[in-house]
């Protein structure tokens, strides 16, 4: 039996992170999930592909909006919002 599987995935993991980090590098956000920065490219271009999140640019940073109001995406979780996986402490829109 491995001890490395996790109850989140990565997807879930860089969502909550940039929900509760509101400037966020995605040099320590790969750090922190123990991805590369290319997995984290690629699962923020998803999250904004599918409305999740909104990237607007701001200089040379890009700053993230969530959009937690949106069902969750596997068919067993899809009666539950995405809000519902985050620190009860984070501002969602």
């Amino acid at each position: 039996m491995s001890n490395q599987w996790t109850f989140l995935s990565n997807h879930g993991r860089v969502f909550e992170y940039v929900a509760t980090h509101k400037h966020c590098i995605t040099e320590t956000m790969s750090r922190e999930i123990g991805v590369t920065q290319r997995v984290i490219f690629m699962i923020l271009k998803d999250l904004e592909s599918e409305g999740y999140i909104t990237r607007k640019k701001i200089g040379r940073c890009n700053h993230y909006e969530i959009h937690a109001d949106l069902p969750m995406r596997h068919h067993l979780d899809s009666r539950r919002m995405v809000k519902e996986i985050l620190p009860r402490k984070t501002s969602v829109t």
